[in-house]
């Protein structure tokens, strides 16, 4: 293998960052000694070893002679013959770099042993096969996941024997899964196999030539013996062969690539000087993985031309003033420095507005100037969810004026409401956005804090003339009437949001349902379906879906040529600082075709929404929910019957839930919104009759099925909405209305020992209550509870004015 000059600088500025992940094999280890001294034996020597322990014929492969091996003969011939290692010079040299993840196929323990350098640049985190998916959000450490087994873990078993292979296989394992998806787009390094192994046929299945990022550096094979079929592979792999060993090729890159930076060295000068107190590496690094130091300058890029065709601006877009000035801009600044100075108490500003207007690109601007007045901003840019104590704590610790500015913040309104309640710190305020139809679910977890709420109007006949000039200077309009007609086009533009006028402007003043059509027929089917896969996982969070999801739930053919603003379906990259995530170009465009494309060819939206839930699934389970992981976020959206499966399958909702059931069974939101679904069934139709009827015991026996699941309020708050229409089915049966009355005692008892408290428990209760029959009673202690939680939502919500108004009836209907 020779590197042109391109692919080294590629090498060596992904292995800088800690872009590259490791497949090892058992080559990987050469060199490495067990505890009694013995060297480490590759797969054919060790096959050859066991089959002489086991007095068979030398040519069994090491998967049927393993299946022969007594418990003893395992504990001593392979738990015992593989640990207490001493690692080769190869594993020796790995702690000295920084990697995004590192699988193994070796059960060894030679890796651990590497890692108990001092010296090490990251803190190993040891996973098995069998252990629960996760992910690492903080580059001061480094996964090491051991594929086959563990000698540190010899309960779990070995993955020698082809049973067991195909048997892990089968289950879809959450670890394997997921390496075949990193491994069709992410940068690797393999490391001690050969590409005949049966593990990378499946591993690198997803991965072609098509699929690998070009803004990253090369994936490379380490393979001493290869051949020209090695060599046909891996051009169709898009790998590079480096035709060493290991060990040379680990000196080949600690040769080339010097001045490897640690974690801590990846936080640069000016994000240590805000702080009061040096805060430890450990600290630091992850904090800067959840923020990002909004520059006080930057360098002016006029060569990147996304923000006019939809994307929110970065840092040299607001130096250039591509955006326009604006009222909501003014209203935002004054809010921030009355904050400040103590004129208003509220230390929350939330600008809560419609998809289209405006609200990313206004909040980056009030950050941008106040940035480059001297206060030190903060964006909001993590993925996961945020942990309060160590975020107030570095907050608390921030000499003078602190911003933080934080977009999508419903996706963070839990973690930031700790953050106010914990964070000491006078001259912080936090400035927040999020689109109109989440406000009340922001709302609800903000009860009883100090905020403010802010909205921008429409674009008045001055906003719309600056913006045409802004696209004029920029050579973007589609259409001379916008130079030589400038009264006209305002006039035929004045209703539009920004978002959406932007699209007109460079598209001749065309509406925009013909802009969507005439892009309908432009590309082929994989760009279109790929194109609404990304639509929808940004309608469901905004960060959008990961590169490697995108091309395992649609295609990799063509991907990277998408990335053009020209494309008819252009993709882009969201704002995350790693570039991992895949959105439209254009959102509120996205938006309008996954809408036209859910009327006009359901099926290919249903094929959408049942590749996306398949594919995300192994990166879901109860811990990365707990950490409000993009993907847990993503699934909780995708899943949502009413804002996102309704909206855009219609009656085919059910047919996207019994597809996905097997990956998502396990799940209590899925049996929930199954529940939903059997509920509006039952609902929909005319008159009670026998199959209305089942629709209703089937959503009943679902939602039970949620809360065996998971004891959780919302699985509560929805097993006692179905109740009360079961109750009301049959009269208002009063001990069915007693249990949906005991589900909502419990869901707000768990919200309180939570420190929450939602507004959905107390309007599900209420309008239970109020729907039942006129001649319906209930128990007197029913009835007491009721009054309890009658009190108890006037004084929690005294400005929602819907649970107000629930809150009178049920009043009245008690008396």
């Amino acid at each position: 293998m020779k590197l042109t000059p391109e692919q080294l600088d590629r090498l060596a500025a992904s292995l800088r960052a800690g872009e590259y992940n490791l497949l090892l094999g058992a080559a990987a280890s050469l060199g490495s000694t067990n505890a009694d001294g013995k060297t480490l034996p590759l797969a054919d020597a060790y096959r050859v070893e066991l089959c002489k322990l086991k007095g068979a014929k030398e040519g069994h492969s090491l998967q049927r002679i393993y299946q022969t091996l007594t418990a003893d003969e395992v504990d001593q011939h392979v738990t015992a013959r593989f640990s207490g290692c001493t690692p080769g010079p190869a594993l020796r040299a790995l702690p000295l770099f920084l990697w995004k993840r590192i699988f193994t196929l070796n059960i060894d323990d030679a890796l651990e042993a590497a890692y108990a350098n001092a010296d090490r640049y990251q803190i190993p985190k040891i996973y098995n096969y069998r252990d629960t998916y996760e992910e690492n959000g903080d580059r001061s450490n480094v996964q090491i996941v051991h594929l086959h087994g563990h000698t540190q873990r010899p309960q779990d078993g070995y993955i020698f024997s082809r049973d067991a292979y195909f048997n892990i296989i089968k289950t879809s394992n959450p670890w394997m899964v997921n390496l075949s998806h990193f491994l069709s787009s992410e940068p690797f390094i393999i490391m001690g196999s050969s590409l005949d192994e049966t593990d990378l046929d499946y591993f690198l299945s997803l991965r072609s030539q098509s699929t690998s990022r070009l803004d990253r550096g090369p994936s490379i094979l380490i393979e001493p013996f290869g051949d020209i079929v090695t060599d046909t592979e891996c051009e169709r792999l898009d790998l590079l062969r480096y035709s060493g060993t290991s060990e040379d090729f680990i000196e080949f890159i600690s040769s080339s690539v010097i001045n490897r930076p640690r974690p801590q060295d990846l936080v640069t000068e000016d994000e240590k000087s805000i702080f009061i107190e040096e805060p430890t590496a450990h600290d630091i690094s992850s904090f800067y993985s959840d923020f990002e130091k909004v520059p006080a300058a930057t360098e002016a890029n006029a060569n990147d031309p996304r923000f006019f065709f939809g994307h929110v601006p970065s840092w040299s877009d607001l130096t250039l003033q591509y955006d326009i000035s604006r009222p909501v801009n003014s209203t935002l600044v004054r809010a921030v420095e009355d904050a400040f100075s103590g004129r208003s108490d509220s230390r929350l500003i939330f600008l809560s507005d419609h998809v289209g207007v405006g609200k990313s690109t206004a909040l980056r601007r009030v950050g941008f100037d106040f940035a480059r007045q001297g206060t030190t901003v903060l964006s909001c840019s993590a993925l996961s969810r945020l942990e309060p104590r160590l975020t107030a704590s570095m907050l608390n610790n921030i000499a003078g004026r602190c911003l933080v500015i934080v977009d999508d913040f419903a996706d963070q309104v839990y973690s930031i409401e700790a953050v106010l309640s914990l964070a000491e710190k006078k001259d912080l305020v936090f400035l927040a956005a999020e689109r109109s139809y989440r406000r009340k679910f922001v709302t609800e977890v903000l009860t009883g804090k100090d905020y403010s709420v802010k909205q921008s109007e429409k674009l008045s006949d001055r906003e719309m003339r600056q913006l045409i000039q802004t696209y004029v200077q920029a050579g973007l309009v589609g259409d001379s009437t916008f130079i030589d007609d400038e009264a006209s086009s305002v006039a035929a533009l004045k209703d539009d949001p920004i978002a959406i006028a932007c699209c007109r402007i460079m598209n001749d003043l065309r509406p925009l349902d013909r802009i969507v059509e005439s892009l309908f027929q432009f590309g082929n089917k994989v760009d279109r379906v790929r194109y609404l896969t990304a639509a929808l996982a940004q309608y469901c969070t905004k960060s959008g879906v990961k590169f490697d999801l995108l091309i395992a739930s649609s295609s990799g053919a063509g991907i990277n040529q998408q990335f053009n603003n020209a494309h008819p379906f252009p993709l882009t990259h969201a704002e995350d600082k790693a570039r991992n995530y895949v959105i439209p170009l254009n959102g509120t465009l996205a938006t309008r075709m996954l809408e036209v494309a859910s009327q006009e060819n359901q099926d290919e939206m249903l094929n959408v929404f049942i590749n996306l839930g398949k594919a995300v699934a192994p990166r879901v389970n109860r811990r990365t929910i707990v950490q409000r992981t993009p993907e847990a976020r993503l699934a909780a959206r995708l899943f949502d019957l009413d804002q996102v499966v309704e909206k855009f399958l219609n009656e085919k909702s059910i047919d996207f839930y019994e597809s996905v059931e097997e990956e998502w069974r396990w799940n209590s939101r899925y049996w929930e919104q199954v529940a939903l679904l059997n509920l509006y069934k039952y609902q929909s139709t005319e008159e009670i009759s026998e199959e209305s009827l089942g629709y209703l015991n089937l959503a009943v026996g679902h939602a039970r099925h949620a809360v065996s699941i998971e004891y959780h309020p919302l699985t509560l708050t929805t097993l006692a909405k179905i109740l009360f229409y079961q109750a009301i089915s049959m009269d208002g049966d009063q001990s069915i209305v007693s249990e949906a009355i005991a589900s909502i005692r419990e869901a707000i008892s768990m919200e309180a020992q939570r420190n929450r408290s939602s507004v959905h428990p107390y309007a599900v209760l209420f309008q239970g209550i109020r729907s039942l029959p006129s001649n319906a009673t209930l128990k007197d202690s029913d009835a007491s509870m009721v009054k309890t939680h009658l009190a108890e939502a006037t004084r929690k919500f005294p400005r929602d004015n819907d649970i107000i108004a629930l809150a009178a009836e049920v009043t009245g209907w008690l008396r």
